[in-house]
């Protein structure tokens, strides 16, 4: 990647400065995948060399720790790993006056460790640059976009962990759409009662992308009052989409859930949407008999 990608890096440090805040982040590893699977012509990447250039996009973010090769201290409990899954790179048409540009998906998944629990949180990034000139150059300006804004959200949905309830439900608010996620899902991770009403309205109008999000998002919060948003969702949906929500019904799970289940496995018009409705049904089915028998095991309080 040579002069240009080091001539790159170089403006990201200028543009986006090192910014010094109370909450670091010690990681303890960094990775990539998928580069190979991603449009070789365009990119030309490594997976050594595209985590080497989230190394230095987080290093640039000014929040995070990283340790040199050499060192060979024990990192902390509550370091992190990092992983970023290079999903695609693709040319496009775009309005005037550029015409056409390159657009990279990234996926980068923060491993930690939360009260003795792993958790991991998956933060995806859409970055696109306009061509100018060679549409290689406009594909590695994509990447490094994207890792700079895969390292802010990192930080983001890092330190909201930190934040109080009170906090982060004023943070719903904000003009900035990357502190609402995060706010919003540290909110799910607590089981938090404002989380709820702010998934619903982030369904609204929301793309693909943001859609797929908030019903995972819903799915961990395992609220059955999200049903029947989820219901509404499912009209007029392709089977593959509609294959998700219908999981994601059994996920949640309580009456009105299972009696739509089976009203879809009843009736439904395509015979393969039946069939998932059914093997929905049975996940149900299952997870109330292991919680049955575990009840059934637990001593009673009176022996």
């Amino acid at each position: 990647m040579g002069r240009l990608v080091t001539g790159l890096l170089l403006a990201m440090v200028v543009t986006v400065g090192c910014k010094r805040g109370e909450v670091r982040h010690t990681v303890e590893r960094v990775e990539a995948s998928g580069a190979r699977f991603a449009d070789s012509r365009l990119l030309g990447v490594t997976d050594d060399e595209v985590a080497s250039l989230l190394t230095q996009a987080l290093r640039t973010e000014g929040h995070f720790e990283l340790p040199g090769a050499a060192s060979q201290e024990e990192p902390p409990e509550d370091a992190v790993r990092v992983r970023v899954q290079l999903a695609f790179a693709r040319e496009v048409e775009v309005g005037p006056p550029a015409g056409r540009a390159v657009q990279v998906g990234l996926t980068l998944v923060v491993r930690r460790r939360e009260k003795g629990m792993a958790r991991h949180e998956e933060l995806d990034v859409l970055a696109q640059e306009p061509i100018h000139g060679e549409v290689e150059d406009a594909a590695r300006r994509a990447l490094l976009t994207g890792l700079r804004q895969v390292s802010q959200r990192a930080h983001l949905a890092l330190a909201a962990t930190h934040k109080s309830d009170s906090t982060l439900v004023d943070e719903l608010g904000s003009p900035s759409a990357p502190v609402r996620e995060a706010a919003l899902h540290a909110l799910v991770a607590r089981r938090h009662p404002k989380a709820l009403p702010a998934l619903l309205k982030a369904l609204e109008g929301a793309g693909p992308l943001e859609v797929r999000r908030c019903i995972g998002a819903l799915v961990e919060l395992g609220d059955p009052q999200a049903v029947p948003a989820l219901i509404e969702l499912v009209k007029g949906r392709d089977p593959g989409f509609m294959t998700e929500l219908l999981f994601a019904l059994a996920a949640i799970g309580g009456p009105e859930a299972e009696a739509y289940l089976f009203t879809v496995a009843q009736g439904h018009d395509l015979e393969s949407i039946r069939t998932v409705a059914q093997q929905a049904l049975g996940e149900v089915s299952a997870r109330e008999r292991r919680a049955e028998a575990e009840r059934n095991e637990r001593p009673s309080s009176g022996r």
